[in-house]
């Protein structure tokens, strides 16, 4: 009996965790990125915002604004996206310890990853 009240209690401090996490990660992002095959590399800005089971994502990069949409489960964010006038997406970013975001990327029948690592300003 004592197991299942150990056990019971650390899923609950498990899943108050995602919680947790999914609440925070709402808000304004730094993103450094690099383009498949060292492209090169760019910085710009990333807003989070939460649209109930789902997230808004907005890139923007220099001029170029990106929509996405969201979905956080078990620490990782999946996003498909779509920038203006070129291909749509897909990306997926894992929540690291200190609060930051970090993955990778593809455009619609790419073959090569891109990068990127979100942060949160001052951070």
């Amino acid at each position: 009996m004592r197991a299942f009240f150990g056990l019971a209690t650390g899923l609950c401090l498990v899943a108050s965790t995602y919680v947790i996490q999914a609440a925070e990660i709402g808000g304004r992002y730094d993103v450094v990125g690099s383009n498949p095959s060292n492209q090169g590399q760019y910085r710009g800005e990333v807003v989070i915002e939460p649209q109930g089971e789902t997230y808004r994502i907005t890139w923007t990069i220099g001029s170029d604004r990106t929509e996405g949409t969201g979905i956080f489960r078990d620490g990782r964010l999946a996003v498909v996206y779509q920038p203006d006038n070129a291909r749509p997406g897909v990306a997926f970013y894992d929540l690291r310890g200190d609060g930051s975001l970090s993955g990778t990327w593809v455009v619609h029948g790419g073959a090569k990853l891109g990068a990127e690592v979100w942060q949160k300003p001052g951070a």
